[in-house]
């Protein structure tokens, strides 16, 4: 083996310890560390992530680039114009990477050579317990039809293309909040490309609390939800789209018979900010 395998692009903003203990994860991965490289996308205003990165000059290749302009769409952009490496991740920067990560994704594709998007599980190994989701045991086709439960930038391992970006508009720091890492997969694989998951890729990532998202951010990544159903609208997009308003449909009318106020705002939110999405997104993706 020779060269940069990886390139690790990680959008970050407002982090500083869990940066730290992600690029201390990567130290520790099985292959050398010569063989990948991570992309530090920093949109801070405030935090100075330049002590920490020093501290790992002597360990990672480490490339820092400022970027003035929110989004974590446009960050991942912006790593993905200098990247060199074959197959390319979007860790974020609360994530980290079990010493095995990388090995196990460069075997994965190594015996997939048809395959180019590879999709792990994000597990806590201590605790034996999916995060996120129940993640299947076996390995399985991506298609447009599963695409929406395969679609973590965490877990995404993309052999490198030209023209490869995310929907700007799309992702945090933008009015639509979410989904980018869905779209982006939903895209792909409309476009022919082969994307495969395969479980015994692991990352770790801490569980999500959606019972403390702010009001504002769970509107934002519900409009996301409603863009990526609009641009990719067909047969199985509209099934998806249906059946999450008719889950929210359901838990709001829950919430009114029993005087859940709190479920009950919740409710609207959700199904008013994905209808919202649905018919305020347009689709002209400029790359930036």
């Amino acid at each position: 083996m020779h060269g940069i395998r990886f390139s690790l692009i990680m959008a970050t903003y407002g982090r500083e310890a869990e940066v730290s203990a992600y690029l201390e994860s990567v130290t520790t991965q099985e292959i050398p560390s010569t063989l990948f490289e991570v992309i530090l996308v920093d949109q801070n205003d405030r935090i100075d992530l330049g002590p920490i990165i020093e501290r790992f000059r002597d360990k990672l290749n480490v490339v820092h680039v400022k970027l003035s302009e929110k989004g974590a769409s446009l960050a991942r952009n912006a790593g993905l114009r200098i990247a060199r490496g074959d197959l390319v991740a979007f860790p974020d920067d609360d994530c980290e990477y079990y010493p095995d990560t990388l090995a196990r994704v460069l075997q994965c594709s190594l015996a997939n050579p048809d395959v180019d998007i590879f999709h792990g599980k994000i597990i806590d190994r201590k605790l034996g317990k999916d995060v996120m989701r129940p993640w299947p045991n076996e390995s399985r086709t991506i298609d447009i039809h599963n695409s929406y439960y395969f679609g973590s930038a965490i877990a995404l391992f993309v052999k490198q293309y030209e023209g490869m970006h995310f929907d700007p508009q799309l992702g945090p720091g933008k009015r639509f909040g979410g989904y980018e890492d869905v779209e982006f997969v939903m895209r792909n694989v409309r476009a022919g490309r082969q994307a495969m998951y395969w479980p015994e890729i692991h990352v770790l990532h801490p569980e999500l609390n959606r019972h403390v998202m702010s009001e504002s951010k769970a509107f934002s990544y519900g409009l996301g939800f409603g863009a990526i159903c609009r641009k990719h609208i067909s047969i199985p997009v509209l099934y998806l789209f249906s059946k999450s308003i008719g889950f929210h449909l359901f838990h709001t009318a829950k919430a009114l018979v029993s005087f859940n106020w709190r479920g009950l705002r919740t409710g609207i939110v959700a199904i008013t900010s994905r209808i919202v999405g649905f018919f305020s997104y347009s689709s002209a993706d400029t790359i930036r």
